[in-house]
């Protein structure tokens, strides 16, 4: 299995006033006209069948995730979800994404990313899955 996890969580500090703990950056339209959220998910869906999406978030802004992700219609289904206990910072959350998706296939291949960074020029942007 191959996949892409999206950590969609935060807790809102970094980017304030803009970010609050109920809208974190992931769920912010900075530019674009979509949210980062958003943004992430359809330069990752060049590589990815929703299908294969993972967002790792809490439950609360996994709720708030779900809504930002509306105007995906439908689709918004095929996305899954772990959910955090509690939010940790990255490295824990990559490590639950890690276990989650060993529990459902040997040997998963896994693409993180953040969802509160913007890359510009994403038709340069490549995935190689061959290695270095």
């Amino acid at each position: 299995m191959i996949c892409a996890v999206i950590l969609a969580g935060g807790k809102g500090t970094r980017f304030w006033p803009l970010s609050r703990e109920n809208c974190p950056k992931p769920m912010l339209n900075i530019v674009g006209g979509k949210t980062l959220l958003r943004q992430t998910i359809k330069g990752l869906n060049r590589f990815f069948l929703l299908d294969n999406v993972w967002i790792i978030t809490t439950d609360i802004l996994a709720q708030d995730n779900r809504f930002h992700l509306k105007p995906l219609g439908n689709d918004v289904n095929r996305i899954h979800f772990i959910i955090e206990p509690t939010c940790k910072n990255t490295p824990p959350a990559v490590a639950l994404a890690a276990i989650t998706l060993n529990k459902l296939s040997s040997g998963p291949v896994s693409v993180v990313a953040p969802s509160d960074h913007i890359i510009k020029g994403q038709r340069h942007f490549r995935i190689n899955f061959n290695g270095p």
